[in-house]
């Protein structure tokens, strides 16, 4: 996936910080069904409306994923016909499991919010009170058969996987990724 020449500059740390702690909530908890969780979910997509995406389900950000569980979809049309998804999922724990990864997605939004469109389409998807791939493929706002692949943020601390989402017409590559850096705080650096 390329992010368009001068977008990568539109990320901050700060941006990031800001939005895990605004997704996150109060509580640090989120979950499946609670107010804590529809309000995160609507964050997400007042976000994506800032950074002026397109509502991923027609004219609506958020499908309902029953017990609870919710997916909000932006997209950034772009010049070829398949389409990218960046997923995060939110099991709704704290920030590293779930809010970091939504605050990526945010940024990303930032970021391809130039003149220029991208390569392919790029749809962005939080889903909310979850932890399996999977459920994406439950209500995918575009047909499988018309997805180039799927990317998902994880969780800090994991690993990368390779695996299909299998569905409609065919399967969906997916990559998975995580970081392992550990957080070390009071070091004498800081």
């Amino acid at each position: 996936m390329q992010v368009p020449r001068g977008g990568p500059s539109a990320i901050s740390a700060e941006d990031l910080q800001r939005d895990t702690i605004s997704l996150m909530g109060a509580s640090g908890e989120r979950p499946p069904g609670s107010p804590e969780l529809r309000a995160a979910a609507a964050t997400l997509a007042q976000r994506f409306g800032q950074m002026h995406l397109i509502p991923g389900f027609g004219r609506e950000w958020q499908a309902d994923l029953g017990e609870g569980r919710a997916m909000v979809c932006g997209r950034r049309d772009g010049a070829g016909e398949r389409v990218v998804v960046v997923l995060a999922l939110d099991p709704g724990a704290g920030a590293a499991e779930g809010a970091a990864p939504l605050a990526i997605l945010v940024s990303l939004a930032k970021a391809w919010d130039t003149p220029v469109p991208p390569a392919r389409p790029v749809l962005l998807c939080g889903i909310f009170g979850a932890t399996e791939t999977e459920l994406y493929g439950l209500r995918p706002p575009v047909p499988l058969d018309g997805t180039e692949a799927l990317i998902q943020l994880g969780a800090f601390g994991g690993s990368e996987v390779r695996e299909e989402l299998r569905g409609g017409l065919g399967a969906v590559p997916v990559l998975r990724w995580t970081t392992d850096v550990e957080v070390v705080a009071g070091a004498s650096e800081d």
